[in-house]
């Protein structure tokens, strides 16, 4: 999985209510061998690691941009301490992904980041609207719910197109330097042939 979606699939996580993961009871005894043992795999790579950010920063960093996860964050480190160390782990390589980018494409970063808000607020008002009594209550969460998720789509857009246009313009680099290299075919063999059969002859090198 790549670390862009690391952030957001451990908010998706910690945001949909327990119930939310029902259908999944009944997957094949197989698939959840391999899930057990994979998990396994990943705790003995944390024992041997340590992570960069301590607890502190990264709760620090999820209040002041993920609000909804720290709450159920610490839900979870009062029923399942050792699932809370297991998120506190893919937070933080998340956020090392983030300051990364930050420092990096910063433009990325803040559209990375806006996407992630969001979907954590639709995530919210997900299960706000679900367990609403009032008819009148969830049409106008719903409303709310429509609104950011048009707001995601179209952030989600733009961030595709300007995937697309950063592999364009590299694409078009390789364009170029392939047909520079194929008009100058000939010159390069030469060279290569050169250098090839030239031998170790110190007293013929360039002063």
């Amino acid at each position: 999985m790549s670390k862009p979606a690391v952030l957001f699939l451990a908010t998706l996580v910690l945001l949909v209510p327990a119930s939310g993961f029902a259908q999944f009871r009944d997957q094949d005894e197989a698939e959840k061998h391999v899930e057990h043992e994979e998990r396994d795999e990943g705790d003995e790579e944390h024992d041997e690691e340590e992570m960069e950010l301590n607890e502190e920063q990264i709760l620090v960093f999820i209040a002041k941009h993920l609000p909804h996860v720290r709450k159920k964050l610490a839900s979870i480190k009062k029923k399942n301490p050792e699932e809370y160390e297991e998120h506190l782990w893919h937070l933080a390589e998340a956020i090392e992904h983030y300051n990364h980018l930050r420092e990096e494409q910063p433009d990325r970063a803040a559209a990375h980041l806006a996407v992630l808000k969001l979907e954590s607020e639709c995530q919210g008002l997900a299960h706000t609207i679900n367990t609403a009594e009032g008819k009148a209550q969830r049409e106008a969460l719903k409303k709310q719910l429509r609104e950011k998720l048009s707001q995601t789509f179209d952030l989600r857009m733009k961030e595709r197109e300007r995937e697309l246009s950063q592999l364009e313009a590299e694409v078009a680099e390789i364009k170029a330097l392939l047909l520079k290299r194929s008009k100058n075919r000939d010159r390069i063999i030469d060279r290569r042939l050169q250098e090839l059969t030239a031998g170790d002859d110190e007293d013929l090198e360039w002063w």
